[in-house]
C-alpha cells in the first residue's frame, strides 16, 4: 500500500470529481438521480474518514473474521428488507494491516450491497475468501439477472437498477488500484454476476480452518 499524501490527494479528487459530474446530470431521472447522490455521497464520506485516518493512525492488525463480521452486520438489514441470505465463507485465519483493511471493507461492503440488491427475494448472496497461490482472493456471486452489455461496468453511468449509477463500482475499483490489488467482473450472466477483488501477498498474512456464516 503507498501511503504518499499525493496518492491521497488523488483519491480525494477522484470521489469529489465523480460528485460534481453527478450533480450535472441533466438526463438522469429526478428520483433515482437523488437517490444515487445520497449514497455516493455517503461512500464517498466513508472513503475520505479512512483516508484521513490513514495520515495520522497507528498501525495494527485486523482480522479478516472480524472484518467480514462488520460488513454482514452493516447489510443485515438489507438482507431482511430484500428477503435475501448472504453465506460468508472465510479462509484459514488472515490479517490485514488497519489501512488497507479499512479500504478493502469499503470495497467489499458495496460489492455485497449491490449484489443483495440485485438479488431476487429467497435468492442467495455468496462472499467467499479463499487463498489463491500468493492472493488473498475475495468474490462476491449474486443471483440477480446479470449487468447488461457495455463497455467498462467500473465507468459511471445510468444504470437499470432503481437508484445506480456504477458510481460505487468506479470508487472500488480507484481504491484497489490505490491498494495495488485487482477488481474485476469475473463472470456476468442472466443467471448473475461474479466480482472478485484479488489482494497481493504484500496486504496480508496468515496467522494457520474454513469457516461458513449465514445471515438471513
Amino acid at each position: 500500500m503507498r501511503p504518499a499524501r499525493s496518492s491521497l490527494a488523488g483519491l480525494q479528487n477522484f470521489v469529489a470529481s465523480l460528485g460534481a459530474a453527478m450533480a450535472d446530470h441533466p438526463d438522469a431521472d429526478l428520483q433515482q438521480a437523488i437517490a444515487s447522490t445520497r449514497r455516493m455521497q455517503a461512500m464517498i464520506n466513508e472513503v475520505v474518514a479512512v483516508l484521513r485516518d490513514e495520515e495520522g493512525a497507528g498501525q495494527y492488525e485486523i482480522p479478516v473474521a472480524e472484518l467480514i463480521g462488520f460488513i454482514t452486520a452493516k447489510v443485515q438489514t438489507l438482507c431482511r428488507e430484500r428477503g435475501v441470505e448472504l453465506i460468508t465463507t472465510l479462509p484459514p485465519p488472515v490479517v490485514l494491516p488497519n489501512r488497507a483493511a479499512n479500504l478493502v471493507a469499503l470495497i467489499l461492503a458495496n460489492l455485497v450491497q449491490n449484489a443483495i440488491e440485485a438479488t431476487p427475494p429467497g435468492k442467495v448472496v455468496n462472499l467467499s475468501l479463499a487463498l489463491e497461490r500468493e492472493n488473498l482472493v475475495c468474490e462476491v456471486r449474486d443471483q440477480g439477472a446479470g449487468l447488461p452489455a457495455r463497455r467498462n461496468v467500473f465507468v459511471p453511468c445510468r444504470s437499470l437498477k432503481e437508484g445506480g449509477s456504477g458510481i460505487g463500482l468506479a470508487i472500488s475499483k480507484q481504491l484497489a488500484n490505490h491498494l495495488g490489488a485487482a477488481l474485476e467482473l469475473l463472470h456476468n450472466s442472466p443467471a448473475g454476476c461474479t466480482f472478485g477483488l484479488s489482494l497481493p501477498a504484500s496486504l496480508w498474512k496468515t496467522k494457520t480452518r474454513s469457516v461458513t456464516l449465514t445471515l438471513g
